[in-house]
């Protein structure tokens, strides 16, 4: 099996190193690892200058966004399976190894993700390993249970869904895993705590209400039909406000709560 690995970047010069050394470290090391500079400023451009292959650097020449830089990094890669990783995230040594070892003995499957833990400098703040062990688009159409960290794809695959919606605002992840599911494409889970999330207040963009809220309404209405089908209007509507009131403060944060009463 032949990984590509795509990292996303853009000013994120503090954490770009571990976030690679995360990949190099892997037991099972890729064929390749292509850094996106999505239009970073000059001087955190310079720092991807450090890199030796197997890393290769592209750089954009205007920031168009997470979703292009990750569409862009899978176009240009050469393996035939994708894993992507945000530049403020590591992995743990074992999680390509794994993911490969599940994708072999379910032949038939060609998306998989990991268990993931979220952690603020030396303290974790949560673990995420209960996931569904096969994903059904009901639970998809809800809660974001792919993340882009934690998830390999086959390349073909990806490419011929139409890899990440470059329009949605925020929520890419779930927008492409509902687009999968509904290509009746089956999403594996491994079972173990093979991807860290760092959340540091430091800019991304699951720590800001206004991208989450609007990505949140854009897939409604992507797919406002599979919501009706399954019944899921009220309760997801009720759902995107209330975490809209968790990542808002003041006034902002009462007019959202006051939108889950509706609902």
């Amino acid at each position: 099996m032949q990984i590509s690995v795509i990292i996303p970047y853009y000013n994120c010069g503090d954490f770009i190193v571990d976030a690679v050394n995360s990949v190099l470290n892997q037991t099972l090391r890729p064929q390749e690892i292509i850094i996106v500079d999505d239009g970073s400023d000059q001087a955190d451009a310079d720092l991807l200058a450090q890199f030796e292959d197997p890393v290769h650097v592209i750089h954009l020449g205007e920031n168009r966004g997470i979703s292009h830089a990750r569409n862009i990094g899978a176009q240009q890669a050469e393996c035939e399976w994708l894993a992507f990783l945000d530049a403020d995230d590591l992995w743990m040594p074992d999680k390509l190894s794994c993911q490969k070892q599940f994708l072999e003995a379910h032949p038939d499957v060609n998306v998989c993700h990991t268990g993931v833990e979220v952690f603020s400098g030396d303290r974790i703040t949560s673990q995420h390993n209960d996931k569904p062990a096969w994903l059904n688009l009901k639970d998809a159409l809800m809660i974001a249970q792919v993340l882009p960290s934690a998830m390999m794809i086959n390349k073909s695959v990806f490419e011929a869904v139409g890899m990440f919606d470059t329009n949605t605002p925020g929520s890419s992840d779930r927008e492409l895993t509902i687009r999968l599911l509904n290509e009746k494409q089956k999403i594996g889970f491994v079972n173990k705590i093979l991807t860290r999330l760092r959340r540091e207040g430091h800019g991304n963009i699951s720590s800001k209400w206004k991208p989450k809220l609007l990505g949140h309404l854009y897939i409604f209405k992507k797919y406002f039909n599979l919501y009706r089908q399954h019944k899921l209007v009220r309760p997801y509507l009720r759902w995107t406000f209330q975490h809209a009131s968790n990542n808002s403060t003041g006034i902002t944060r009462g007019l959202f709560y006051c939108c889950t009463k509706i609902f």
